[in-house]
């Protein structure tokens, strides 16, 4: 979560969740803060929140709220149906296998918002069996082919070599996946979005049209050192 994380605040936000969920001692709610890990993050603090509960989920353990010495005594923890994660511990197990995390998050301007995650096994059956993709449905997919370089002239280079190539044969997917997770983020940066007719023969180049250029950001802002870094309310 990313609630108020302030004495009034977090009694109220506990206590409103264990209503309307309706959690027992055997089945308590597991509650922690992104706070506590990231300090205040400010505009990002509802993603930073989502990025935590996706981790958690995935890997079936849960983040302890750390820097916790003294619990909030206007919070009722006496029924157990609460319960601050004080130390890593694993997802708790359910009949259905299925892990959920509930975020909550607060603007500055009065927004609150609750987001549900959901493990991937509530949506795909054990007994999954993919089916043969036809080329027709291939040859529809769009892919998203990143390059990045550290000027704009080794940019244009990359890029011309890339539409140039015969790429006949190679699976569009593959190279979307090299250059979109096996390669370097450098701070001059295009895409291609190119579907899989480019690569079935259909062209052995890529139209220049797929290629979009962003405008990249300065980055002579890299060469000071970096000297402190601060959460957004200076308490914390």
């Amino acid at each position: 979560r990313d609630g108020t994380g302030t004495p009034v605040g977090d009694p109220i936000e506990v206590d409103a969740l264990s209503r309307i969920f309706s959690v027992t001692a055997e089945k308590p709610i597991y509650i922690g803060s992104i706070k506590s890990n990231l300090g205040h993050s400010e505009a990002a603090s509802a993603l930073s929140s989502i990025f935590k509960a996706t981790l958690a989920i995935e890997r079936g353990y849960i983040p302890a709220t750390v820097g916790i010495q003294t619990l909030n005594p206007k919070i009722n923890f006496c029924d157990g149906g609460v319960q601050v994660v004080r130390q890593h511990m694993p997802w708790p197990k359910t009949e259905s296998g299925i892990r959920r995390a509930g975020i909550n998050s607060f603007g500055y301007g009065g927004a609150n918002a609750h987001a549900i995650l959901e493990s991937a096994t509530s949506h795909v059956p054990t007994e999954y069996y993919r089916l043969p993709c036809t080329e027709l449905q291939w040859s529809r997919s769009k892919y998203l082919i990143p390059i990045s370089a550290h000027n704009d002239a080794t940019l244009n280079q990359l890029a011309t070599n890339l539409s140039t190539h015969n790429w006949y044969g190679v699976e569009v997917a593959d190279i979307a996946h090299t250059f979109g997770e096996r390669r370097s983020r450098l701070s001059r940066r295009v895409f291609y979005i190119v579907s899989g007719a480019t690569i079935l023969g259909r062209s052995t180049s890529w139209p220049d049209e797929s290629l979009l250029l962003p405008s990249g950001s300065d980055s002579s802002m890299s060469i000071y050192p970096l000297c402190f870094v601060f959460s957004g309310q200076g308490a914390q």
